[in-house]
């Protein structure tokens, strides 16, 4: 009986670690920046790859391409690509 109770545990303990990575994650929500290729901006700040899925656009920013592409989440499973000398205000 103590084998399979020490059993179980590591199983629990294995399952938790597994599950780790997804802790940290925040969900994506509407405007939030998925994809940039070049350069936009969403204001007056320039994106960069490195900006993907932490920034969001907001109600009433402006998201512009210069000379690259960018893609916006617009509900989960439906994206917006916009490609080179775009100006996009989002309403809501």
């Amino acid at each position: 009986m103590r084998v399979s109770t020490r059993i179980w545990f590591a199983g629990v303990i294995l399952a938790a670690l597994m599950s780790a990575p997804a802790w940290g994650t925040t969900p994506a929500v509407p405007g939030t920046l998925n994809y940039v290729e070049g350069q936009a901006s969403m204001g007056a700040v320039t994106r960069n790859a490195k900006s993907v899925g932490s920034m969001s656009l907001e109600a009433g920013q402006t998201l512009t391409t210069e000379s690259g592409k960018a893609q916006i989440l617009m509900t989960p499973g439906a994206l917006c690509e916009y490609a080179a000398r775009v100006n996009s205000r989002r309403l809501a």
